[in-house]
């Protein structure tokens, strides 16, 4: 081997070092010995306060230190408690060196397989001659130090909003490769973050890359040159620095050394906030301000002939289409041999939102149960029955709904023509719905807005199944809506039949939006109520929405231009209604004032509550 012989301190002792030649050392640095008594280590509390000294003098401190201190001969490695005068890696080498084995370290290594064997229970077979711990050849020790930066890393991250850890946010671990890039690292955490942070209340956008930041346990930062490093480098570059405890796990966390690094993740929670804050206009737009807005008029006041004069400006017009064409569920079966046949909902080719029911008179084969699924009193609808269902041929599983109250009570019949013809309507709110939010989202494209949570709509289609009146001999047909089954039962209510939730996470805020968006877009002429959902491969999906409009007439829980003005009224403007530019609320009041005018000026009943007069 190689030997040093160039004096700790340097050949001119520019370093001012104690001149001594250590031969494994590197050429020209200090020992630890001298390293210890610059740094002032291994001072005694006692000494000092008797001396009056802090030791800065290096000839007194090298005095006191040289008495408590040894250094190793070979590599200059200094300590207390050393009793040889090589330290046992030199000593190792010298073994290793000279092709002897040292009979210490023999027995030493004999004593712990033994104990390994009892405490085990059983014989370990061929482990004495085996080259394990500190016995491993440098060529050995060198190859798996190569082979693990190929390994996986476990990264412990300790969340910050503040100085203390944020324990509802929790630590999270991650198993990355350790070739994994430090910016990639940050983003993963982030992105695990970004879950929960959006679903914690004033929380509407994902956090950004300069309102948060990775450190070192203790809040201490990461040297700017290792953004560009991967996990393997990073620790790599601080093993090489004299802080290299950073990158160091603490033993009580019993993760392994070398393949292991804690940090922290501070979230600059004011930066955040003000992020959000740009994006609001102030007054009743402003989630943060806390401010309560002053509710609209009645709409009674605002078709009375002393409201304000709209101008052209304040009002919205709108190309959808509010008609619907139910004749498919009034016209009698053309058999009655099927055991269902479907009925779809379909759009009407060159009308905006407008939509028709078709019926397909494809005989198919299906399983209802006879029971009603059981749900939680909280999840259970106040009017249909749920039940599951399954198509034959057909994979995909099922729930048919019937409706069995309409506001009466279930001791009240439901006839099946009413069943059908409300469950009709409710088919078209889905489909509706649909098209709504497609459009919803291609404004969010146009405008740039990417932080809207992700959420669905639940597809549906209709069943008819013959059923006989033997009364009369009336022959007609019991209907269920059938929409594919989610992965939870349980319900998420973001609106009611009037009111909204206050929530403001991520998830909520946007469905508001979405709200609001359907309201501008038909320049008031339909709102959407009972927007709710269940989660399904953890994606919340709407189903089974109702809508008030103009005459009133749409389905089940339609309360007119009343509750049009009700949701208007609830509705407070949240961060994506600003940056998607819709309407304000005064605009929408004004516009639901012209469609109740248009409406009464076409001879029609504007304020009409329920499920119109052809359900009755």
């Amino acid at each position: 081997m190689a030997f040093n012989t160039v004096p700790c301190g340097g050949h001119r002792n520019e370093n001012e070092g104690c001149m001594e030649i250590f031969p494994r050392a590197s050429p020209g640095e200090l020992c630890q010995r001298c390293l210890k008594i610059k740094a002032g280590h291994y001072c005694s509390e006692k000494e000092g306060a008797r001396r009056g000294d802090n030791f800065s003098s290096l000839t007194v401190h090298s005095a006191y230190v040289s008495q408590s201190l040894k250094s190793c001969e070979g590599c200059g490695l200094s300590g207390t408690t050393m009793k040889a005068n090589k330290c046992g890696t030199c000593r190792r080498k010298d073994d290793d060196e000279n092709g002897i084995e040292n009979p210490e370290t023999t027995a030493s290594r004999q004593a712990r397989h033994e104990k390994l064997q009892r405490s085990m229970g059983r014989p370990l077979q061929n482990l004495v001659n085996q080259t394990l711990g500190a016995t491993t050849p440098i060529q050995e020790l060198e190859h798996l130090k190569s082979a693990s930066q190929k390994g996986n890393w476990t990264v412990l991250v300790h969340p910050h909003r503040g100085q203390a850890k944020d324990k509802d946010m929790g630590k999270a671990t991650f198993i990355l490769a350790g070739e994994t890039p430090m910016l990639e690292v940050k983003e993963q955490i982030m992105s695990r973050y970004n879950t929960q942070w959006t679903s914690m209340r004033d929380h509407p956008l994902d956090l950004k890359e300069n309102e948060c930041s990775l450190r070192f346990p203790g809040n201490i930062e990461i040297e700017t040159v290792t953004q560009d490093m991967t996990l393997q480098g990073l620790y790599t570059f601080y093993q090489g620095r004299p802080d290299r405890a950073v990158v160091n796990v603490d033993a009580k966390l019993k993760l392994p050394k070398g393949t292991s690094l804690v940090f922290e993740f501070y979230i600059k929670e004011k930066l955040y906030i003000e992020r959000v804050s740009s994006m609001i206009d102030d007054g009743d737009n402003d989630i943060f301000t806390g401010t309560k807005r002053k509710r609209g008029s009645t709409v009674s006041k605002l078709a009375s002939s002393k409201r304000l004069n709209i101008g052209t400006a304040s009002t919205l017009t709108s190309s959808f289409n509010p008609h619907d064409d139910f004749s498919i569920l009034s016209s009698k079966p053309e058999t009655t041999k099927i055991i269902f046949t479907t009925i779809r909902s379909e759009p009407v080719a060159g009308s905006e939102g407008r939509y028709e029911l078709t019926k397909d008179d494809t005989e198919r084969v299906g399983h209802i149960e006879t029971k009603p699924l059981i749900l939680s009193m909280a999840d259970r609808g106040k009017s249909k029955d749920v039940y599951k269902f399954k198509i034959e041929t057909d994979a995909q599983r099922y729930v048919a709904k019937k409706i069995f109250d309409m506001g009466k009570g279930r001791d009240v019949e439901v006839t099946p023509s009413v069943n059908k013809s409300l469950l009709g309507r409710d088919l078209m709110r889905l489909s509706r719905l649909h098209w709504f939010f497609v459009r919803f989202l291609d404004l969010a494209l146009n405008k740039g807005l990417g932080e809207l949570a992700d959420f669905a709509i639940s597809d549906g289609f209709m069943i008819l199944v013959p059923c006989s009146n033997e009364g009369d001999g009336d022959e007609d047909e019991d209907a269920y809506l059938i929409e594919p089954m989610r992965t939870t039962s349980v319900v998420n209510k973001f609106t009611g039949t009037f009111g909204a939730s206050r929530d403001t996470d991520k998830l909520t805020l946007t469905i508001l939006a979405f709200n609001h968006f359907i309201m501008h877009d038909t320049a008031c002429l339909l709102a959407y109520a009972d927007l709710q959902g269940s989660y399904h491969k953890g994606r919340m999906t709407l189903f089974d929405p109702m809508t008030h409009t103009i005459p009133g007439a749409s389905g089940t829980g339609d309360h007119g231009a009343k509750g049009i003005e009700k949701t208007i009224q609830d509705h407070k403007c949240n961060i994506f209604c600003n940056s998607l530019g819709l309407s304000s609320t005064e605009v929408l009041f004004n516009s639901l004032a012209e469609r109740v005018k248009e409406s009464e000026e076409q001879g029609g009943n504007s304020l009409v509550s329920g499920y119109g007069s052809d359900d009755n």
